[in-house]
């Protein structure tokens, strides 16, 4: 959560302090921190798999998710009375690509660390509940 919370914050002071505008800069902020939640999910669904593992198309509910999450950051950034509601601008496509990398960059740790982790000769250990 805590690495959510910096892709957010350093996409919003990006946005901002590019003269982007206050509007710009909370929807660029919005869209790592909005999507980042669907990756979280994406790379919690197991504690030692990879996802690549797991299989990324393989819970057909979460793809749903993932593909509502897009569109409903595309269009609150692009309908105009939806902007009005929720503070938004749209944006081109350097802050949509900002936003999106952000987010990977901001979850995607996780997968890395799986990856890195050396399996147990014992087997994966189970975390406390």
């Amino acid at each position: 959560a805590a690495a959510l919370f910096l892709a957010a914050a350093i996409a919003f002071l990006a946005a901002y302090f590019s003269a982007a505008g206050l509007a710009v800069a909370r929807t660029v902020a919005f869209v790592p921190w909005f999507m980042g939640h669907w990756f979280l999910a994406l790379n919690l669904r197991s504690d030692h798999e990879p996802l690549l593992r797991v299989g990324l198309l393989s819970n057909r509910l979460m793809v749903v998710w993932g593909v509502a999450a897009i569109l409903f950051a595309v269009f609150a950034s692009l309908t105009p009375g939806v902007q009005v509601v929720l503070r938004t601008a749209p944006l081109d496509a350097g802050q949509w690509a900002l936003a999106f990398v952000l987010a990977v960059l901001g979850t995607f740790w996780i997968e890395v660390r799986k990856w890195l982790a050396k399996p147990s000769p014992r087997g994966p250990e189970l975390s406390p509940a």
